[in-house]
């Protein structure tokens, strides 16, 4: 799977039960560190930044992505959650979790995403679903 395959996972299967959440993915390279995707929902607006990692890792495994994390993608959610809407995140996903992380995490937990393992990955989540239960009441919460 990659960040697209995986925007269409969420899509269909997180995404769907959300009511009143409309997303639209955004590939550019127009603004460095603009994220994956914009979304509206009830009465507002946010930013999701996708990774996907193609395995099931071990949380004592490096965190180590084949499109890495950039410094202006942090900088740009961090920055907007800041000084903007409040609801920007980065989701990561592997084959058995999706991790949740909001913005106002990201600069302090990933100034070095390389050096960090799995564990400190999911340590940093505001929560992480089971890909096989999915039960996205957590993320009526946050956004």
């Amino acid at each position: 799977m990659n960040e697209s395959k995986f925007y269409q996972y969420l899509k269909r299967n997180v995404f769907s039960q959300l009511k009143q959440f409309h997303p639209n993915r955004i590939e550019t390279s127009m603004c460095n560190g603009f994220p994956d995707i914009v979304y509206t929902y009830i009465d507002h607006h946010g930013f999701i930044e996708l990774k996907y990692f193609d395995g099931d890792p071990k949380p004592e495994d490096k965190f180590r992505l084949k499109h890495p994390i950039t410094s202006a993608q942090v900088q740009w959610l961090t920055l907007h959650n800041y000084f903007g809407s409040g609801h920007c995140f980065m989701v990561i996903g592997t084959k058995t979790k999706i991790y949740w992380i909001k913005a106002s995490q990201l600069k302090y937990h990933m100034s070095r995403p390389n050096t960090y393992t799995w564990s400190e990955i999911e340590s940093a989540s505001h929560f992480v679903l089971d890909r096989k239960n999915l039960d996205i009441k957590p993320i009526l919460g946050i956004l």
